[in-house]
């Protein structure tokens, strides 16, 4: 029997059958392939590190609070508040050529999913100017907070992730026992590429009022890239549910060796322009799992959808490379002093789901 359940099944599909020409057992392949990915982001990123330094250890502490109302109100931003928990959609691009008997080498791109998230709290409507950030720990140190980023009534935070995948694999495929069933293993190269940037701003007044001709501001981005570049190897396994109508599985995984990258700019008032750029090397681990269906509509043409998962560890997040530490020295110069204690943190991990659907093409 080619095929996992008899041709009665067949029959009762009628004409929702797929196309079954191809006949029991019909290997596995397609030319091109073209469709929609969409993914959610199912993990949250770490604290960011304070100013706050434990005299012993000399170890900052870390925090999610960005503002409080007042010096020791309540909690109005949180880094954490900002989740990419939604499904965002990007392209995805697959190309085989054949260069053997049972061989073929594969190359596929995904992306241009982007994540775009933001929140802002004001104080217009009380009448006072009272958000504390961060920087100051919340207008405790200098005391009643910086000119720039205290006393304000206007505060947010933003919050935009990017990636990118291409990847070049030789693929060889195998048959079971029973024709039903095939698979393949694979090995090639891989690329992947995160982008984010995490921001704060502050409005405020002069004299800490609501004078709006003399407003006083602070902008900070962060900025951080994670180009990871390596070897990968993997394999799948496809089942023959009837002709036509195929159910599979694939996995694939490598440690790559991660080129991450931090910029930080601020603009304010009381600082024209700074700007810090770290780099650094590590390697990161991925893996990739995907459950598919493959609907053969035509000769030349199949649908394909999948569910996919997708783990990245060992990348640099924007949220938990916001330093918050000592900008004051960067008055006037438009540079950072050693009393920042610049850093690089590559501890991340990401962890994407969702599914994609589009269209195989057979010569």
């Amino acid at each position: 029997n080619g095929c996992l359940f008899p041709g009665r099944l067949i029959g009762l599909l009628g004409p929702l059958a797929p196309y079954s020409e191809g006949g029991r057992g019909a290997p596995r392949w397609f030319d091109l392939y073209a469709g929609t990915i969409g993914l959610a982001r199912t993990t949250n990123f770490g604290q960011f590190a304070t100013s706050s330094r434990d005299p012993v250890t000399g170890q900052f502490a870390t925090s999610d609070i960005v503002s409080l109302n007042g010096t020791s109100g309540p909690p109005v931003i949180r880094s954490t508040d900002l989740d990419l928990d939604k499904i965002r959609y990007g392209l995805e691009l697959v190309a085989n050529v054949q260069v053997g008997a049972g061989s073929n080498v594969e190359a596929r791109y995904f992306g241009l999913n982007n994540w775009n998230m933001n929140k802002t709290v004001d104080t217009i409507g009380s009448g006072n100017p009272t958000l504390n950030s961060v920087y100051s720990l919340y207008g405790i140190d200098p005391t009643g907070g910086f000119d720039d980023t205290d006393n304000s009534f206007v505060h947010g935070i933003s919050y935009n992730s990017e990636l990118h995948n291409g990847e070049v694999n030789y693929r060889r495929r195998w048959s079971s026992a029973f024709n039903w069933g095939q698979g393949s293993w694979l090995a090639g190269v891989r690329y992947f590429d995160l982008d984010e940037r995490f921001s704060f701003n502050a409005v405020g007044s002069n004299n800490n009022t609501y004078t709006f001709d003399q407003l006083r501001f602070f902008n900070q981005d962060t900025r951080t890239r994670n180009q990871l570049t390596g070897f990968q190897v993997g394999g799948d396994y496809w089942l023959n549910v009837v002709p036509g109508l195929m159910l599979g599985v694939e996995s694939k995984g490598g440690i790559f060796g991660n080129h991450a990258e931090v910029e930080t700019q601020i603009f304010s008032n009381s600082i024209p322009g700074a700007r810090e750029h770290l780099q650094d090397g590590q390697a990161a681990y991925l893996g990739e799992f995907t459950a598919s269906l493959v609907y053969r509509l035509s000769y030349s043409w199949s649908l394909k959808t999948s569910y996919n998962l997708l783990y990245v560890d060992n990348v640099a997040l924007a949220p938990e490379n916001f330093n918050t530490r000592d900008v004051s020295n960067a008055l006037g110069g438009g540079a950072f002093t050693a009393n920042r204690f610049p850093f690089i943190e590559t501890d991340g991990e990401v962890l994407y789901q969702g599914w994609s659907i589009g269209g195989e093409y057979l010569w």
